[in-house]
């Protein structure tokens, strides 16, 4: 406790002059001690909060006004063309002026904003192509932000979390908040996060448990992607060895060049008509002829 002296006007004369705007001698003054102590109201209490290492969504913001800040800076940026102040993305997604801009950091971040002045954020290119989709209705817009997200802190730590085992959603808020270096007052802030990750098609979420939705990002298993280079290279499967048929090799014809046809009946008759020499010669034939076809067979 420390004492402060403090002057207070007490006498009847002081009173009287300070309602005439002007003060006596100075022994209409009296002086008093009052005590003052450090729980006094003039006295400020700091925070407990332990301050996080990383930029994250803001706590003033339902997530659903979180969706709607990212669009507001498509739409009020005129194309990513004019920066969006404070003052304009309040107009749009109608909250204070002073709570509109908190999650502009966050989306800075994670290359969906940038900077401009003082005060001022344009879109980056995910953003624009979120904001066309969305004009669309399309329910799942957000998966566009995924390439974005993807390559977030907090994504990775979900993935290495989520490879060692089922994990709820209050287990990975846990996690993260000790990458972040956040105490337990950063829990909505943790739970935004995996939201995010959920709306950009990374997670998928059933009452508790999330787990990596597959052959998205990181869960899958694309040649190149941020997935395969946590994982490190996959053992080659080994081809099976090809088994040759055997094959019947090819006869190669050589081209005709004597082609006969011989066909001889003969009675008894007509070999008497013949003379000994003649019917020699004919079966002398007949038998060469039948030596050469065999030759030709083997």
């Amino acid at each position: 406790m420390t004492d402060l002296d403090i002057v207070v006007f007490t006498t009847p004369v002081a009173r009287r002059a300070i309602d005439k705007r002007k003060v006596g001698t100075m022994s209409d003054l009296v002086p008093v001690s009052v005590p003052v102590t450090n729980d006094d109201a003039f006295s400020r209490r700091p925070s407990t909060k332990i301050k996080p290492s990383k930029a994250l969504p803001t706590d003033r913001l339902k997530f659903s006004k979180q969706t709607d800040a990212l669009r507001a800076l498509a739409i009020g940026s005129a194309n990513g063309t004019v920066p969006v102040n404070a003052k304009k993305l309040s107009s749009l997604i109608h909250v204070a002026e002073t709570t509109a801009p908190l999650n502009n950091t966050f989306f800075h971040s994670i290359g969906l904003a940038e900077r401009r002045g003082k005060s001022g954020y344009v879109p980056a290119g995910p953003t624009l192509e979120y904001a066309r989709q969305l004009s669309f209705n399309k329910p799942d817009a957000g998966h566009v932000l995924a390439p974005n997200f993807e390559r977030s802190w907090f994504y990775e730590a979900v993935v290495e979390r989520l490879a060692m085992g089922n994990a709820t959603k209050g287990d990975l808020i846990e996690n993260l908040s000790r990458i972040a270096g956040a105490d337990a007052n950063y829990k909505t802030q943790m739970g935004s996060l995996i939201e995010w990750l959920e709306y950009a098609g990374l997670i998928e979420i059933d009452g508790e448990d999330v787990t990596l939705t597959k052959g998205v990002g990181i869960g899958g298993d694309a040649p190149g992607s941020r997935g395969a280079e946590l994982r490190g290279p996959t053992p080659d499967t080994p081809t099976p060895a090809k088994v040759t048929e055997p094959t019947t090799p090819q006869v190669v014809e050589s081209p005709t060049v004597l082609s006969m046809s011989i066909e001889l009946s003969l009675t008894v008759e007509d070999l008497a008509k013949l003379s000994a020499e003649q019917v020699t010669a004919l079966f002398q034939g007949v038998g060469q002829v039948a030596s050469i076809k065999a030759a030709l067979a083997s």
